[in-house]
C-alpha cells in the first residue's frame, strides 16, 4: 500500500467516486486547489482525505472509505499522512463523528476562522433540518 499527493482531476477513478458521493463528499474539491491523499493497493484506490489551505487555516476535508475497506484504519492511515507536521489544522464535521476524529488527535473548539463558522451556522440553520444533525468543529 502507498498514500500518494495529487489534484482530483489527475485522478478520473476519484471523481467517479466524489459524484457517485456527492452528498457525503465536498464538491468542491473539483473547482479549489486542494491536495488530495490517496491510499492505493495495487493501483486501486482505498482511502482519500483533501487538505485544503484556507486565507486563515488548513482545513481536513472529504474523508472517504470504500465501503467494502472500511475498519481496516485506511481513513486514520490517510488523515495521519495528510497532517504529518501540520498542526492547527481544522476539521468540521457531523456530531456523530466526533469521537473518530478525536482519536485521530482533534478537539472541539469554541473559536474557529470565519471561512468554518459560516458554514456551520448555514448548516445547523437549515440543513440540520433535512439531515437531522449539528456540526462540530475541531482542531489538531
Amino acid at each position: 500500500m502507498r498514500i500518494s499527493t495529487t489534484t482530483f482531476w489527475k485522478s478520473p477513478p476519484l471523481i467517479a467516486l466524489l459524484l457517485i458521493n456527492l452528498l457525503a463528499l465536498d464538491p468542491t474539491v473539483l473547482f479549489k486547489r486542494h491536495t488530495l491523499f490517496i491510499l492505493k493497493k495495487k493501483r486501486k484506490p482505498l482511502a482519500f482525505c483533501t487538505l485544503v489551505k484556507h486565507e486563515s487555516c488548513s482545513e481536513l476535508k472529504s474523508v472517504y472509505t470504500l465501503p467494502r475497506e472500511r475498519g481496516k484504519g485506511y481513513a486514520s492511515k490517510v488523515i495521519k499522512r495528510a497532517l504529518r507536521r501540520k498542526k492547527g489544522v481544522y476539521v468540521v464535521c457531523k456530531s456523530s463523528l466526533v469521537s473518530f476524529y478525536t482519536t485521530k488527535g482533534f478537539r472541539p473548539v469554541k473559536q474557529s476562522p470565519f471561512a468554518l463558522r459560516w458554514r456551520k451556522r448555514l448548516y445547523d440553520t437549515f440543513l440540520a433540518i433535512v439531515f437531522g444533525e449539528q456540526l462540530a468543529i475541531l482542531r489538531n
